[in-house]
């Protein structure tokens, strides 16, 4: 005590420097969060009690570390009255000052590294719903072998299987034992990113098996390779085209292997989760040879096609997960009209984020409808929440250099595509964790961080949505009612 006393305030001055940073980034961090989250509309990080404690929590220990340490020197410096600054460190030897400088600065530091941890993962990650099927599993006497086993069966097809999430999203339900359809427009990305789904599954089932075996990395434990390459399938699909998207459906699709052996009757559904993914940003309008524009064509029609293609394939009480964004709320209700009366932005001005906002919002209102004209089936949309993925390789050149010296700052508030599709899984797997779901689940809710999200009073405009689905059927020219 008595040296930790006699500490000069010049050297209690360079310890409290280098405590107040990490209380300090973490508050700077949560208040990031929170204005990141709420200006791209989603999950209010403020909107709770307990998520609204972390920054005063935050805050409270800051200042306790800081008058911890001032007040000692304060004291060193000035004295009480009659005491010389030699007599008063004197007077206080054996305290518990210094004990408390000591352990407040351990214990903010602890508390703040712990805040940090807490704020990625539980608002910019998000849950892992996969982690949580396999807890359920673990919690029940079971194990791996029988997600495997329960997934066997099942048939899953991922638009845009290529890259971003889409393609984590394929990894992870490839991994968990079924049948994944990689739907891509390049055939060489797609089979590329087949070939890294295969690698990461087989490596992770390996490396299982071999714990369990009790084995050595070539202790005779099979090579699941093989069995993995049987699960996965491509067909080729161009959501900008009406050709491609009919050809998918109608013919490379019901010419799987899967879905073309033996004893398989092909009036029988096979599809059991439809997973409508793909999508891009556009710089500057264009136009697809159907007459689309551009990013309303592969966004919403092309998906719109698909589903009602592939509809009567799916199982029932089978799922169309329709990937949205929380950037559908840039559309006010009082806008709606004018884009209904001019979608393809024909006489509208054209904004990259204004059209993409508009292809978005039409997911939602398809997302709602779905389950009405085809009522065998779960409907479900999902905001990701802003990942890091190449959707800005089409803008400008202006936004691509802003987002590349912009990108070490927003990492730390983007999701990583491995974690951004944990609101598509946490859809896929709703009910597989001992939920039951009742007859009004799947009628077209928006998710967002694996929870009921936060969407504009415009989306919930049933009228609308009757209305897109109409247009859609003209522009598609699908007779379906």
């Amino acid at each position: 005590s008595n040296m930790l006393l006699s500490i000069p305030p010049s050297a209690l001055g360079v310890a409290l420097i280098s405590i107040l940073p990490l209380p300090c980034l973490v508050l700077l961090y949560s208040l990031s969060v929170a204005i990141f989250l709420r200006a791209w509309y989603d999950t209010p990080f403020l909107g709770s009690s307990k998520s609204s404690l972390w920054p005063c929590v935050t805050i409270g220990a800051t200042w306790l570390a800081y008058a911890t340490a001032e007040a000692h020197v304060l004291a060193t410096y000035f004295p009480p009255r009659g005491l010389s600054p030699s007599e008063y460190v004197d007077l206080n030897s054996g305290t518990a000052a210094p004990f408390l400088f000591c352990s407040t600065a351990a214990a903010t530091s602890l508390v703040s590294l712990r805040l940090l941890a807490y704020l990625r993962r539980r608002y910019v990650d998000g849950p892992d719903p996969v982690r949580k099927l396999r807890d359920f599993y673990r919690a029940s006497g079971r194990s791996e072998w029988d997600i495997a086993q329960h997934f066997r069966g099942k048939t899953i097809v991922v638009t845009g299987a290529n890259a971003g999430i889409g393609r984590s999203a394929a990894r992870e339900l490839l991994g968990l034992g079924a049948h994944v359809v990689f739907a891509c427009r390049s055939e060489a990305r797609g089979r590329e990113a087949m070939a890294w789904c295969c690698e990461e599954v087989s490596q992770e089932a390996f490396r299982v098996r071999c714990r369990r075996s009790r084995t050595k990395f070539a202790g005779g434990v099979e090579d699941p390779m093989e069995e993995v390459r049987g699960r996965v399938h491509f067909v080729p699909l161009d959501l900008s085209s009406i050709d491609s998207v009919k050809s998918c459906a109608e013919t490379h699709i019901p010419a799987l292997p899967i879905f073309s052996g033996e004893g398989r009757n092909k009036s029988e559904p096979k599809i059991d989760v439809l997973i409508m993914n793909a999508g891009l940003m556009m710089a500057e309008q264009r136009t697809c040879a159907n007459g689309w524009e551009m990013c309303v064509g592969c966004n919403h029609l092309g998906h719109f096609l698909l589903a009602n293609l592939l509809a009567s394939w799916v199982v029932p009480n089978g799922k169309i997960v329709t990937v949205s964004s929380s950037t559908h709320h840039l559309i006010s209700e009082d806008d709606v009209p004018a884009v209904l009366a001019d979608p393809m932005c024909s006489n509208r001005r054209y904004t990259t984020f204004g059209q993409y906002a508009v292809s978005k919002l039409f997911n939602l209102y398809f997302a709602s409808h779905l389950p009405k004209v085809h009522r065998h089936v779960r409907s479900y949309v999902v905001h990701p929440g802003l990942v890091r993925t190449n959707v800005v390789k089409n803008m400008s050149a202006l936004m691509r250099m802003g987002d590349m010296l912009a990108g070490p700052v927003l990492g730390t508030l983007q999701k990583h595509p491995t974690k951004g599709c944990r609101s598509i899984l946490h859809c896929v797997l709703l009910g597989e964790t001992g939920s039951v779901l009742d007859g009004m689940e799947g009628r077209g809710e928006y998710y967002a961080n694996s929870a009921l999200g936060w969407r504009s009073v415009a989306s919930m405009n049933e009228e609308y949505a009757l209305k897109v689905w109409n247009m859609s059927k003209e522009l598609v020219g699908t007779k379906k009612k």
